[in-house]
């Protein structure tokens, strides 16, 4: 079941003719040859900026919602978005692993730390993403997953630590041995 995994699939191969609008999330293409193909792309999302807390020095966690109250895309421990500073899939774009409750659909978690030798992602996100402004967000995608395991050792510093801790909290709910570095 992909239905609500934050992700529409959009048909490949040449000559691919679409049948139709979104169905349960996925966009399929059907071929002359009768083949659908699936791939992910992540869905663009419009969030608004529904709480801003320093958690630590020169650290924002930020708090997204939908603006309609509806539910975001599902995700799991590791993943992340990408967060369009400009509201242009091609302009200043960073990416910000989740780092609250996968389980809470209401809301997606980032925590973003200044950098003031940075490109200007950071800077742009604690002095421009203020509470009840929009922000353009594509995702959630997870490259670093969680694997299914009896113990794990995780190692984080600093804001390293954002993708860590819904994983320390689905090896806690899981009963696995853990311990943190």
């Amino acid at each position: 079941d992909l239905a609500g995994h934050g992700t529409h699939c959009a048909g490949i191969a040449a000559g691919g003719a679409a049948l139709g609008p979104p169905i349960s999330g996925l966009l399929l293409e059907h071929f002359w040859w009768g083949s659908v193909f699936l791939i992910n792309v992540p869905v663009i999302v419009l969030a608004l900026v529904a709480g801003r807390t320093l958690v630590a020095d020169g650290v924002v966690c930020l708090t997204l919602r939908r603006p309609d109250g509806g539910p975001l895309p599902s995700w799991t421990p590791g993943a992340h978005i990408d967060v369009l500073l400009d509201g242009d899939a091609h302009g200043l774009v960073r990416q910000y692993s989740l780092c609250g409750h996968p389980a809470d659909r209401g809301a997606w978690q980032i925590a973003v730390l200044r950098e003031p030798q940075g490109r200007g992602g950071s800077a742009h996100v604690h002095d421009q993403l203020l509470e009840g402004v929009g922000v353009r967000v594509r995702g959630p995608r997870n490259n670093f997953p969680l694997r299914p395991a009896d113990r794990h050792l995780f190692i984080a510093g600093g804001v390293g630590i954002t993708p860590i801790l819904p994983m320390v909290e689905a090896a806690e709910a899981a009963g696995a041995d853990w311990r943190l570095l």
